[in-house]
């Protein structure tokens, strides 16, 4: 029943709104393509900062935030930090762990890899600023919210090519969009960061003067009453 209701409801309305054209590329395999349009999401830029001073302490940290399961990655993830290595390095999972990890958490993660759990807003802002570079190798997204976040914050992207992150990335310059499920290409990525400590902050800047000219919430705003807009007339 509720899969006719949604499909009932896809027939009769007029726009169906997606936050990406990853998300329109699916809708369009289903034929409904002239139907979609894309809205994409901004982000609270006061809220999620870069930080104001440069940290002081000599670790490179990575960081991942939402769930910590196999549709978002999480796998790939840690492989390609096993295999890498790094010293003085730390990789921050943020987020619920879904029971389907657990053998994979005893295979891969060794005491570089601190399991933050769920936090809450102020705690993530935090958690944000005190990381180098945010990796996100999403398997299964239309566009995730952390990637605004993360970038509002002044942090270069890694993340898949099913993360909805080619919308708001631009390949080598806010930071890298790699093939999915692929942990040669992820580690790859991972350690280019680590060997490029001053070219990777620049990519942090970007990342941080895309949100603020394309993706803060006031942009968002527009780009809805735009969408109503052509809706009426």
């Amino acid at each position: 029943m509720l899969i006719q209701r949604i499909e009932r409801e896809y027939e009769i309305c007029d726009r169906i709104v997606v936050p990406s054209t990853l998300a329109q590329r699916s809708i369009a395999e289903f034929g409904l393509g002239d139907k979609t349009v894309v809205v994409t999401p901004g982000v609270d830029t006061d809220f999620f900062s870069p930080r104001k001073e440069p940290r002081e302490e000599s670790v490179f940290r990575a960081c991942f935030v939402g769930r910590i399961e196999l549709a978002k990655g999480a796998g790939y993830l840690l492989q390609a930090w096993k295999r890498l290595a790094l010293a003085n390095a730390e990789l921050l999972l943020v987020g619920d762990v879904k029971p389907e990890m657990n053998s994979l958490l005893r295979t891969h993660a060794d005491a570089s890899v601190r399991m933050i759990g769920h936090v809450l807003p102020p705690k993530l802002a935090e958690l944000y600023r005190s990381a180098d570079v945010f990796v996100f190798p999403s398997v299964n997204e239309g566009l995730a919210q952390v990637l605004f976040e993360a970038m509002s914050s002044g942090l270069p992207i890694v993340a898949s090519d099913h993360s909805g992150g080619d919308d708001l990335i631009t390949d080598g310059k806010e930071g890298f969009i790699v093939p999915v499920r692929d942990v040669d290409r992820l580690a790859e990525a991972i350690s280019w960061c680590y060997e490029h400590r001053d070219e990777t902050q620049a990519m942090g800047r970007a990342a941080r003067a895309k949100v603020e000219s394309h993706f803060t919430l006031e942009h968002y705003n527009q780009r809805q009453i735009t969408l109503y807009k052509s809706l009426v007339t």
